[in-house]
């Protein structure tokens, strides 16, 4: 797994140009209301100050001044209450085109990996997670940040230049006031990135915990072994471990918050009083007392908006890298460019080269030094007992895995040249555990071909075919029945019918190389006995491969290929493997004892 890694420096300015690209308009106008909300306190405070100062030495001609300021200062206030809903608006859409467009980025970069090897790494998982959390909300947060940065920023310098035009000795005190809670909020932001990262495992096991209890799928086993308590238990204890463990922290933050807050009050309070003697001696005006007091709490606001900014964009900017990095991970695939035909009969051969397949982290080899050659149309069986590699080699000749050595040739040219997507175009498969996508049937099935379009009568063939049509004719909506009961007027399927989805959907693709593994394993006898003579009706012009653990349905199979421990041990067809006596026929012969007893 490469990274390509970005330096903090950049972190910022992608991030701004990932909140523009959102959309322009809307920035724009969000920094110009965030700047126009951020004058018109300190523009109201000074025009209170004036009239403060107006009243204490009232003279008829300065009536007109008066009224003056005091129709500037109305006029601001109602302005800001008009323009606020206006502001909330703009802000919510900004926010909401953020989340979908760093969302949509984030899952079409897990959707591009064309292999499934990222999924058999643990630190792919631990990558995710964090990276989910530097999209949407911390990018929205990204973009709060920066327009407060410059709102602080204005709100300094404007509230410095008035309160320094009264006292410079004041300006300097509220200055230092904020330095302690400075250090504070960077420690806190540096501790709490590394507390993040450490917990990103156990929050990932937390959530499994939790998911168990409250997933349909788990709602059977978990009420018939009664595992809720236990399960609850495991959630507590693992819970209660990072609990202990955050707030060893958290107490930490206490105790350094209340030093630094305890300064930051008193310098304050020593600014204050400074300001009420020079009050008392007659060196300062109403109007500027009414000033200070009004400007000194936004003085404060603003240092602590640019410090708390700063340390809050360290911790962000933590996030969001790993977002952008996340986007930039390689995998090391590779991809070619032929085109492989649509028709089979331009399909001559599939063609396996000592190929030998080691899974991520594994210490063994899953296959080793695997040779065949399949000329079509052909419908080959794949049969050995559970880890034998069976599984393994379907993933490796879908090119979900590259092999760690050896190749597989599609027309005799290597599967590396040909382009994954369409490659993939001309493969369709059923697995034992299929994915239950919690949809209509009718969405279900487009999903053989998302490029064109699938007629009703196509689609109730195929059902036929799959043995499922007499349940869906059944239900209230037929093919825009959804298959799941969390939803309105949906319904729930048993494993053997969720196959039968996945093979109405193979029936419907335009594929020339089809993969069943242990598609059959959750039908009834009479229903299997249907998917066989629907298959090889089907395949009749393709290339088939189906793994069984039933070799009643590898009789008629023009090829059996038999894995032990990873390695084809016997080949050939169910007569010829019957006579050898070996691997196959023990296996046969072991399953038709068990019948006739």
């Amino acid at each position: 797994m490469k990274k390509h890694l970005l330096s903090m420096q950049n972190v910022t300015l992608k991030s701004f140009q990932l909140l523009f690209h959102a959309s322009p308009i809307m920035c724009i106008a969000f920094f110009m209301f965030e700047i126009l909300f951020c004058l018109i306190p300190i523009f109201s405070a000074k025009a209170i100050s004036q009239i403060v100062n107006i009243f204490s030495d009232l003279k008829n001609s300065e009536l007109n001044d008066l009224m003056l300021i005091v129709v500037f200062y109305i006029s601001m206030n109602i302005g800001m209450q008009v323009l606020l809903p206006i502001r909330n608006n703009v802000s919510e859409k900004l926010s909401d085109k953020i989340a979908k467009d760093s969302e949509m980025m984030f899952i079409s970069k897990i959707a591009s990996f064309h292999s499934i090897h990222c999924f058999e790494n643990n630190e792919f998982y631990n990558e995710m997670q964090i990276a989910r959390n530097g999209c949407g909300t911390r990018l929205i947060s990204s973009l709060q940040m920066i327009s407060s940065l410059l709102r602080g920023i204005i709100t300094i310098i404007l509230t410095a230049g008035y309160m320094l035009s009264i006292h410079w000795v004041i300006g300097t005190i509220s200055l230092l006031a904020v330095i302690p809670n400075a250090f504070y909020n960077f420690w806190v932001s540096k501790n709490g990135v590394a507390l993040f990262r450490s917990r990103a495992e156990s929050s990932r096991k937390l959530s499994y915990l939790s998911s168990i209890l409250s997933t349909p799928g788990y709602a059977k086993e978990v009420r018939l072994f009664d595992l809720g308590s236990n399960i609850l238990k495991k959630y507590e204890n693992l819970f209660d471990t990072e609990y202990s463990r955050i707030n060893k922290v958290r107490g930490k933050q206490c105790l350094l918050g209340m030093i630094s807050a305890s300064v930051g009050a008193i310098a304050n309070g020593a600014a204050l009083v400074l300001f009420v003697i020079m009050a008392i001696n007659s060196k300062t005006s109403a109007g500027d007392i009414v000033l200070y007091t009004s400007l000194l709490p936004q003085f404060i606001g603003g240092l602590q908006i640019i410090i708390n900014g700063v340390a809050q964009t360290k911790d962000n900017n933590y996030y969001i890298k790993h977002f952008l990095d996340f986007l930039e991970l390689d995998f090391g695939e590779t991809n070619g460019t032929l085109t492989l035909p649509s028709q089979i009969k331009k399909i001559h051969n599939i063609s396996v080269n000592h190929l030998s397949f080691c899974y991520p982290n594994a210490e063994r080899y899953a296959l080793k030094n695997i040779n065949f050659t399949i000329d079509a149309p052909a419908l080959v069986a794949v049969v050995g007992e559970n880890g034998s590699g069976k599984s393994t080699l379907i993933k490796l000749l879908m090119r979900l895995f590259d092999p760690t050595n050896g190749e597989i040739k599609i027309n005799d040219i290597p599967m590396k040249e040909y382009d994954i997507l369409k490659l993939r175009k001309n493969m369709s498969g059923v697995f034992q555990d299929p994915a239950r996508f919690s949809l209509t049937v009718r969405e279900n099935l487009e999903f053989a071909n998302v490029e064109h379009k699938i007629d009703d009568d196509d689609m109730w063939e195929a059902c036929k075919k799959a043995g499922i049509k007499d349940f869906i004719k059944q239900t209230s909506k037929g093919l825009d029945t959804i298959l799941d009961k969390q939803f309105e007027g949906g319904t729930e399927l048993s494993g053997g019918q969720w196959q039968k989805i996945s093979l109405a959907r193979a029936f419907l693709s335009d594929a020339s190389i089809l993969f069943f593994d242990e598609a059959s394993a959750d039908l009834d006898p009479k229903a299997e006995y249907i998917f066989y003579q629907s298959v090889r009706e089907y395949a009749k012009d393709k290339i088939a491969f189906y793994i069984t653990h039933r070799l009643s349905g590898t009789k008629d199979a023009d090829l059996i290929i038999v894995l032990k421990d990873g390695e084809i041990v016997e080949i050939g067809k169910h007569t010829e493997l019957i006579k050898q006596n070996g691997e196959y026929s023990k296996l046969y012969h072991a399953q038709a004892d068990g019948y006739r007893s």
